[in-house]
């Protein structure tokens, strides 16, 4: 390959793994006006464009601040929001929702390790106690909409959104309303909460994609005031997707759902998914909340064999944080928490926990049937509480039949396939260019067809094992096709 480089020097790395040198940038521009005429009898695509599907691999992230100092349900109906933040649903006073868009860069630079950091600085009585995190998926190149209430960015949140985490907002605590922040108790200036997002970390980093972080919050009990927030997004880890050993595989099974507020007895959730080749390490998450008063025995069953049954019932320990957190005010003066935590099933200003049913067996290659059976355990208040809710997730490990790379030694971009056959214009699709692969990674137990035409035809060549280098196979950027096999 042949590039320049920041200093105005050129770099020439052209049939030689260890040829890599600067030369002053006049002399290099002859030199590449020969290099390129021989490159191009190669069948070379001369300094080609990186799709922008390639899974770039960048520095981590670290830390982003996704939205700073935003109100939920103020008065004029948005606010403090970023370039890359748009509001949605602003209409509807219970769903106000905040969607900010990853850049590429931010996308590239996701870890393995992810988590959303949240603070809450404000709360009275709530209407809907729940606040929500999910991310969503538009088409790649989507731009942030310069008005709210987008119908196309709309559409796509309330079709396509994923649960990540929900919370249960504070009760009481620092007030802030439109005149300033009014500091009613000293307990708690700030109600801090702590996201493990790690499972969805593949999903995020889709660069197929636009993905876009979206909070939203229920409405607080007094019109007068309104919640702000800040939410952080975190990441650890090696940011090269083929290199993760387990969770590089999300698929919603259900993204979001409400089921009303009777529950009468038995409610249940039957969905039909495909998996497009064995996953291990499957994991299935769901996220769950009832009306209030309500908890239930949640019931799993895969393909007809339960795999699982447990309690919804919340546990608030130790009470006193949530009383330290949420204190009520009577007569304008500070009053203990007086939230009734076992009979309304909720845990002010804590999460709510996912459960995880780790599958015995791998998820086999296809179509599967899940069923979510719940049963009420108590007689219901009324509902508070919003009615069900439930969002399922399946969490796993796809096996990568190989990982094909830009340069030599895995540099550049990189692109992770399954087993399947793949022609020019699938490469592409996948963010591969034409005659651009150098080295590639195969995992014990695959096989690699390497064809130098299209449709699996011309010179090929068979691979078992990884190769730093196909120049040492005299296939060097030749790749036009391949094939992934399982040996």
């Amino acid at each position: 390959m042949v590039g320049f480089i920041a200093d105005n020097t050129f770099k020439l790395n052209y049939n030689m793994r260890s040829l890599n040198f600067k030369l002053p940038l006049a002399l290099a521009m002859g030199l590449f006006s020969l290099v390129s005429c021989q490159k191009q009898s190669e069948k070379e695509d001369v300094l080609p464009k990186i799709s922008s599907r390639a899974q770039v691999t960048a520095a981590n992230i670290g830390e982003v601040k996704l939205q700073e100092g935003v109100l939920f349900y103020p008065s004029n109906g948005v606010s403090n929001i970023n370039s890359s933040t748009t509001a949605l649903e602003v209409g509807n006073y219970d769903k106000l929702v905040y969607a900010t868009k990853l850049t590429d860069l931010q996308q590239q630079g996701l870890g393995a390790t992810l988590a959303l950091n949240l603070n809450v600085y404000a709360g009275t009585a709530q209407t809907e106690p729940f606040g929500y995190l999910y991310y969503f998926k538009t088409a790649k190149g989507t731009a942030v909409p310069s008005a709210q209430n987008d119908p196309t960015l709309m559409t796509a949140y309330q079709t396509r959104r994923v649960e990540m985490a929900r919370y249960i907002l504070p009760y009481l605590s620092t007030v802030w309303n439109q005149s300033g922040l009014v500091t009613i108790t000293t307990s708690s200036p700030v109600v801090p909460y702590t996201f493990d997002i790690s499972p969805f970390a593949s999903a995020l980093k889709d660069q197929d994609s636009t993905v876009w972080i979206a909070s939203s919050q229920g409405q607080p009990g007094n019109s007068s005031y309104t919640y702000k927030t800040d939410l952080t997004l975190t990441s650890t880890g090696n940011t090269d997707i083929s290199t993760w050993q387990k969770d590089n595989y999300t698929l919603p099974i259900v993204g979001f759902t409400g089921l009303g507020s009777t529950l009468s007895q038995t409610k249940s959730i039957t969905k039909s998914f495909t998996v497009p080749e064995d996953i291990t390490n499957a994991k299935i998450r769901v996220i769950y909340t009832g009306p209030e008063g309500y908890y239930t025995t949640n019931v799993l069953k895969l393909d007809n064999q339960q795999i699982d049954s447990y309690s919804t019932r919340m546990v608030c320990v130790p009470e006193q944080r949530y009383q330290q957190r949420n204190p009520s005010v009577a007569n304008g003066t500070v009053q203990p928490g007086l939230w009734n935590y076992p009979t309304r099933n909720y845990c002010q200003s804590d999460t709510v926990p996912p459960h995880t049913t780790l599958l015995v067996n791998k998820l086999t290659k296809g179509t599967h049937e899940l069923k979510l059976d719940m049963t009420q355990n108590v007689a219901g208040r009324s509902d508070y509480g919003g009615g069900i809710q439930v969002s399922i997730n399946l969490i796993g490990t796809r096996a990568l039949g190989a990982t094909l790379y830009q340069h030599c030694d895995y540099g550049g971009y990189s692109a992770a396939l399954a087993v399947g056959s793949y022609t020019t214009a699938q490469m592409l699709a996948k963010g591969i260019n034409n005659n651009d692969v150098s080295s590639i990674k195969i995992p014990t137990g695959y096989k690699v067809t390497l064809y130098d035409g299209d449709n699996l035809t011309g010179s090929s060549l068979v691979l078992t094992a990884n190769e730093t280098c196909l120049i040492n196979k005299s296939f060097n950027d030749k790749v036009s096709s391949l094939k992934v096999e399982k040996i």
